[in-house]
């Protein structure tokens, strides 16, 4: 890599030192209460810091059993376990916080030299990311050990350009989060306005007519193609929803495709778009999706095909993503949960006049709208950021 005048490449293990977290010791267990000793999993490392949503806490009796293995404000951390290579750094109120043994944390040598944010940043680069995937290709387990850690390589700036990078950085990344949060709100804003216009489905203060789902819908389920006839699916162009993907509140595509020939020998069928999908099993039960292509699904998803006369679909489909909860609990079996078809027709709403459901839907297209601008726009400052980052650490962003 040709470098800019004043910079260096070095290893990591040359500007920092590198040490490990700690497990709990066998049998013991989190406080079932906050307490002033957190302790930091790989599933609290997020966004270059600690999501602290859902942290765990240990008795200060534990805390003196693994004290050595704490980590500074003043650190970087980085994932050696499950998700790898991803680093931040612990916010002041963590400060002290005992690791995990699926982290490590980078201490700085000199911080007259290395700057941590940069250093975040610079292990998020693709090129020390892919330096990191030909290390688990060497090693062939999906652990990272800490030796080599020490020998990943970052392009070194002076101390004065690692600011400038890291300012030009954190500001293209506030952008993208404002934007993020901005996509979020909208995607808030259909249920507020169904809410203000229809109230709580359950509770049905208005006292609009109650039907159940079946006399207001058909409905059916789709199928899986046998996955040993590669020639099911290999080239295939019809689209192919899993419960996964109900995930998402439209669906525009699928992550994968059958062909006609699987489509003939499995119950898969097609669906027409503005289908109602509503998926029936373990994690996704009760998630639900409106299709807005032609395709098939799963036998895990039921599709509902709305009477037009009766309800819209966008109405349908806001309502049970209002009722999802109260469809959970008539799931049947342990465990997970599981719908069936009967469960969902039998689910009764309210149904208002037709001229408001039509209402709410020309709003629901609005903010659609509004919504897809706004992931345009993320597109392009995520395509700028991942520019930045490309630049930053060749010098071309700054010398």
């Amino acid at each position: 890599m040709m470098l800019p005048k004043g910079w260096e490449l070095k290893k990591v293990g040359e500007l920092c030192e590198v040490k490990g977290g700690k497990r709990l010791p066998k049998n013991a267990l989190f406080s079932d209460r906050p307490t002033n000793r957190p302790y930091l999993r790989v599933t609290d490392m997020t966004n270059k810091s600690i999501n602290n949503r859902e942290l765990k806490y240990i008795s200060e009796d534990m805390f003196e059993k693994i004290k050595k293995y704490t980590i500074s404000k003043e650190d970087v951390y980085i994932t050696i376990a499950g998700t790898l290579g991803s680093s931040g750094i612990v916010p002041a109120e963590l400060d002290g916080a005992s690791l995990t043994e699926n982290a490590a944390k980078l201490v700085i040598k000199d911080k007259q030299k290395l700057n941590k944010s940069y250093l975040v940043y610079a292990i998020d680069s693709s090129v020390t990311r892919l330096q990191i995937k030909n290390l688990m290709g060497v090693v062939g387990v999906p652990k990272l050990a800490l030796f080599r850690i020490e020998s990943i390589t970052i392009p070194l700036p002076p101390l004065s350009v690692q600011h400038r990078i890291v300012s030009i950085l954190e500001n293209a990344e506030a952008i993208k989060e404002k934007r993020k949060q901005i996509i979020e709100y909208t995607n808030q804003l259909a249920q507020s306005v169904f809410l203000e216009m229809f109230g709580d489905p359950e509770a049905n203060l208005a006292g609009w007519i109650v039907k159940p789902i079946e006399d207001t819908c058909g409905m059916t389920s789709g199928g899986t193609p046998n996955r040993s006839k590669l020639q099911y699916y290999r080239n295939g162009e019809i689209p192919w929803v899993k419960s996964g993907e109900v995930n998402n509140r439209y669906i525009f595509d699928t992550e994968e495709k059958i062909t006609e020939e699987g489509l003939k020998n499995s119950s898969a069928k097609y669906f027409e778009p503005n289908t109602i999908l509503v998926a029936m099993y373990g994690a996704t039960a009760g998630k639900i999706a409106v299709l807005k292509i032609k395709a098939t699904t799963n036998q895990a998803i039921a599709g509902l095909t709305c009477d037009q006369n009766i309800v819209h679909y966008e109405y349908i489909h806001h309502c049970l993503e209002k009722m999802s909860e109260k469809l959970i609990s008539l799931s049947v079996g342990s465990g997970q949960p599981n719908l069936n078809q009967q469960i969902i027709k039998n689910l009764p709403i309210p149904i208002p006049p037709m001229n408001l459901q039509q209402q709410f839907a020309k709003t629901v297209e609005r903010i659609e709208a509004m919504r897809e601008k706004q992931l345009q726009s993320l597109k392009l400052e995520e395509e700028l950021f991942n520019s930045l980052m490309q630049r930053a650490f060749t010098g071309e962003l700054v010398n």
